[in-house]
């Protein structure tokens, strides 16, 4: 059942909650960002974001049912909430003042001032717009209806925030991290083991610590990539440096980047 699971957000890859905010859906002033999101338009409607909409503090998309909504909170946080359940994802970043904007290549960005410092979804995918459907897995499609990107994945680079989950443990698995190329994956296991794989057959490198079910994969702000368990941290990678990424190269190197810098190469 699990590799099930797996195998079909790797299909998908392939391929390519009440929230009380008080705060209805208006079209706020236009953000300071970057030349190609200066241009963003009015906030979006309904249960969709489409290129250059973006949530300001407060704002939100909603899925028709009313059952799922996707916030931009003023911590800067982005969030997931299903009725009656609370908090299924976030983006975990603390940034206050943030803006979401879903650009047009198929990515969508937080944005402070003028800096874009997290992205999500996938690029290269021109006209792509985000979606929160009723049975509240949060896609990205392209221009063409198909689905390119789900919250449960996880597409090159992990930024500080972005955590791996196993399929089952804590109600928010699978995430998985894929390679561009969709060859590679990081994922953590039902086991708790975290596991650098091909093709979703072959293991290629696994993190050295003792697996424990229900753990997850993190990184800080700081430039620590580890495991933490239901009590405790059980391995970490400092690097010390503020704003380092996890970058799966399409040739299946697992690097942790600052800048243009490779801080460490795990694998």
């Amino acid at each position: 059942m699990i590799k099930n699971t797996l195998r079909s957000i790797a299909a998908v890859a392939a391929g390519l909650a009440t929230v009380a905010t008080g705060a209805a859906l208006t079209a706020p002033a236009q953000a300071a960002t970057t030349v190609a999101e200066s241009t963003a338009q009015a906030a979006a409607i309904s249960n969709t974001l489409l290129p250059g909409q973006r949530l300001a503090s407060g704002q939100y998309i909603r899925s028709t049912d009313r059952q799922w909504t996707l916030v931009m909170r003023p911590s800067g946080n982005v969030e997931l909430v299903r009725t009656g359940t609370g908090k299924v994802w976030e983006t975990g970043t603390t940034r206050a003042g943030s803006v979401m904007v879903m650009g047009t290549d198929g990515s969508f960005r937080l944005v402070h001032g003028r800096t874009t410092y997290w992205i999500g979804g996938a690029s290269a995918s021109p006209n792509a717009k985000l979606v929160l459907p009723t049975d509240g897995l949060l896609t990205i499609y392209n221009g063409r209806g198909r689905s390119i990107w789900n919250y449960k994945m996880i597409i090159a680079t992990m930024y500080p925030g972005n955590r791996i989950y196993a399929p089952v443990g804590w109600g928010r698995g699978p995430v998985v991290l894929f390679s561009a190329n969709r060859v590679y994956s990081l994922q953590m296991r039902a086991s708790g083991a975290l596991e650098l794989m091909k093709d979703n057959k072959t293991r290629l490198w696994s993190a050295p610590y003792k697996p424990y079910p229900d753990s997850w994969a993190f990184l800080t702000t700081d430039g620590t990539f580890g495991v933490a368990q239901t009590w405790d941290t059980v391995w970490t990678v400092p690097t010390r440096r503020s704003g380092t990424v996890l970058h799966l190269r399409n040739d299946g190197k697992l690097l942790l980047i600052h800048g243009r810098t490779v801080v460490r190469t795990l694998y």
